[in-house]
């Protein structure tokens, strides 16, 4: 399977006819497991989070130099450069686009709306009157959009807009 964006994969092990999915020049060959790809944030890059079983990862041409992922385990793969790091998944919200639950833990409040945005598939832009400080702390589970901006809103004191599919946050943190 050729992809490219982002998918996850809930893949059950066939030795017979292994799965092996392409995204740009890595090769990831599945061993029984459920796993997300990016492909998509940045052109130079591939990111995989394993969430169950295990994968190995490798470059096209190039299955003996592999790389296995553990559960909760991330790997960042750098095209450009033909590495690859592993490291433990440090974000609770990878595969946040596909379940619509979201959790921050006192989050700045630029990355809680780069998740929002990816979440959600809409704009969001923060004024220059909001805080770099300001910091948000919820869990979300499958709310509207509409519903997360409002608690973010009363939770922090901001005043939220809505105008031509982009939304606005404006005000002061508290």
């Amino acid at each position: 399977m050729i992809l490219e964006g982002e998918a996850f994969f809930r893949v059950t092990p066939d030795a017979s006819h292994p799965f092996v999915v392409s995204g740009n020049d890595v090769r990831i060959k599945v061993l029984g497991t459920s796993f997300n790809v990016n492909t998509r944030e940045d052109k130079n890059m591939v990111s995989v989070v394993l969430s169950t079983g295990k994968v190995s990862l490798y470059f096209k041409k190039n299955e003996a130099e592999h790389l296995i992922l553990n559960p909760g385990e991330k790997a960042l793969i750098h095209l450009d450069k033909k590495s690859m790091q592993k490291s433990a998944n440090s974000d609770p919200n990878y595969n946040a686009w596909m379940t619509r639950s979201v959790t921050f833990n006192n989050t700045n409040l630029k990355e809680v709306i780069a998740t929002l945005e990816k979440v959600y598939q809409t704009k969001i832009i923060l004024s220059n009157g909001v805080s770099d400080d300001c910091t948000l702390t919820a869990t979300f589970n499958q709310q509207s959009f509409e519903e997360v901006m409002q608690v973010i809103g009363m939770t922090l004191d901001l005043q939220i807009t809505s105008k031509d599919n982009i939304t606005t946050i404006d005000g002061a943190c508290n």
